[in-house]
């Protein structure tokens, strides 16, 4: 799959609205959305069948496996190696039968399962083995999960809280879904104040164009996009703070 258009091609045709800022290495996060089974994992641990992979699959899973997961592992690492704050996100109903979750989701899901595709993005419970992070990106101890019903931490969890109390003033962002979970937890990040990066090898959206789209609306209007490298640099990552 081809994007229509390229993030950076399109934002260098007009000016954003965006003024520009440097992360602040001691009060930035990482936060990783979404790295579940049941939505980062191409086939799934319920029980469910994963036979018929379509394009979709195809493209969201391999970008996943050989883009998204390396990316958000060597951030990982490097906001582990340096002590700074990590705040896993997941998304799932707390109650088994999926009634706290978000009304449309559990809808489309209710389609999905009805058509024979529940594989394809089923709504899955906390506790469970789907809803788990996978585990190149498992949480380590003091690190922060937190379980969203929404698609934006902001609206369903105490993330805005969390940050604020740990003294923060920005974070990075990686996982799934470009133009879902990550995309509107970023913006509504950016819309609170925070200096948000949204990191482009470290997500990805079910086609191309839905994640340049995603990305370019952000650089647009919310925040900076920056690859994993670019991030690493600009937080000095693998060396002393203060030092290039």
């Amino acid at each position: 799959m081809v994007p229509a258009f390229t993030w950076r091609d399109e934002l260098a045709k007009r000016s954003g609205v965006v003024a520009p800022y440097r992360l602040d290495r001691d009060r930035t996060a990482l936060v990783i959305v979404d790295m579940q089974n049941v939505t980062a994992a191409r086939r799934p641990t319920d029980g469910s069948s994963a036979e018929a992979l379509d394009a979709y699959q195809a493209y969201f899973f391999g970008r996943i496996e050989a883009v998204v997961v390396p990316s958000a592992a060597r951030l990982l690492a490097a906001f582990r190696e340096a002590r700074l704050p990590v705040v896993h996100l997941t998304v799932g109903s707390h109650r088994s039968d999926g009634l706290d979750f978000e009304p449309l989701r559990r809808a489309f899901d209710r389609e999905l399962r009805r058509g024979g595709r529940a594989v394809y993005r089923p709504l899955a419970a906390a506790g469970t083995e789907a809803h788990a992070i996978i585990r190149p990106l498992a949480p380590q101890a003091d690190e922060i999960v937190l379980n969203k019903v929404t698609r934006s931490a902001f609206t369903s969890t105490g993330l805005d809280q969390v940050l604020r109390n740990l003294g923060l003033t920005g974070f990075v962002i990686a996982g799934v879904a470009t133009n879902a979970c990550v995309g509107l937890t970023a913006s509504d990040g950016g819309d609170r104040g925070y200096k948000v990066v949204m990191v482009e090898d470290a997500t990805a959206a079910p086609t191309p164009t839905l994640h340049e789209a995603a990305l370019l609306n952000f650089a647009y209007l919310f925040g900076h996009v920056r690859t994993t490298t670019e991030v690493l640099a600009e937080l000095a990552l693998g060396a002393p703070a203060g030092r290039p």
